[in-house]
């Protein structure tokens, strides 16, 4: 009897023992919840506000953006006049200052009936055959230029439309970037909306680059023909035309480049039918006896 009372007592601490170890570990195990419960609360607390601070940023970088972008209504009064400054012209204006010279600008705007047709076509032949027919994007050379990239394996060619080329001119940087893509496709689609086809190429034409210093096509036709645009032959027009993709690198100081471009814009005119090859030949021979 005394042996089962003792073993009954022996059998009594161990349970309690096995109940205290087990009930040290349920403690533990607790603890260890609690602590891994706590740090995932902080870490989502951390990654929480890293979110907000990063959406703010967003949101007020976002801000800037728009807020540096034209309003409808500043692009409907280029119905009226011609800007006086444009963000290219101010952009060489800082390029001349960080040089530690100061850029004399000639800048003489035109209506587009004081622009020769010869200009025109010229233009709208080599740079923008689609003019009259897109509404600012030509999405179909957009879709040429990708796939011709993707089957060469080279960079991506030019595909801007000549109101595309002008929302940049008057408005963003020289920077290439996404971001600034975008900007220039929502300036363009208002550009389209706000004026008629000849309005935007009075605009662009008043404000491209042709030369350092050089802008517009009446201070472009005064400086190297020493007339006014409305006067330009068909050689001259093709000449100044042949200088836009790149005006200061392409002109009489390099004259094999100019003439190469020069002959390519005549090519244009006569593939789509704006001149007889006769015409594009006897330009061709005008230039040739141009000195400069």
């Amino acid at each position: 009897m005394a042996t089962r009372t003792s073993t009954k007592s022996r059998s009594g601490k161990g349970a309690k023992g096995a109940t205290t170890r087990k009930s040290s570990g349920k403690s533990t195990g607790s603890r260890r919840g609690a602590g891994k419960k706590a740090s995932q609360t902080e870490e989502s607390g951390v990654l929480g506000s890293l979110m907000c601070g990063l959406l703010f940023v967003a949101l007020t970088w976002g801000s800037c953006e728009i807020a540096s972008m034209p309003s409808r209504e500043e692009i409907a009064e280029l119905g009226k006049r011609f800007p006086q400054k444009t963000a290219l012209m101010r952009a060489r204006e800082r390029e001349a200052r960080r040089q530690g010279t100061d850029l004399e600008m000639l800048h003489e705007p035109v209506e587009f009936s004081a622009i020769s047709p010869r200009i025109i076509d010229a233009l709208v032949a080599s740079e923008d055959a689609r003019f009259f027919s897109h509404e600012g994007i030509d999405w179909r050379e957009m879709k040429a230029a990708v796939e011709q990239s993707a089957k060469e394996g080279t960079r991506l060619r030019g595909a801007s439309t000549l109101t595309q080329q002008l929302a940049k001119n008057l408005y963003l940087s020289e920077r290439r970037s996404p971001v600034r893509k975008l900007k220039e496709l929502w300036i363009t689609r208002d550009l389209e909306q706000a004026h008629s086809k000849e309005r935007l190429l009075a605009l662009y034409l008043n404000s491209v680059e042709w030369g350092d210093g050089v802008f517009g096509v009446q201070a472009a036709s005064r400086v190297w023909f020493g007339k006014r645009a409305s006067e330009v032959t068909l050689g001259e027009a093709a000449a100044l035309v042949a200088m836009l993709p790149n005006p200061r690198r392409i002109g009489p100081s390099a004259h094999e480049s100019w003439k190469k471009r020069t002959d390519r814009v005549l090519r244009r005119l006569t593939a789509e039918g704006k001149v007889t090859q006769k015409a594009a030949d006897q330009a061709a021979a005008e230039l040739a006896r141009m000195v400069f």
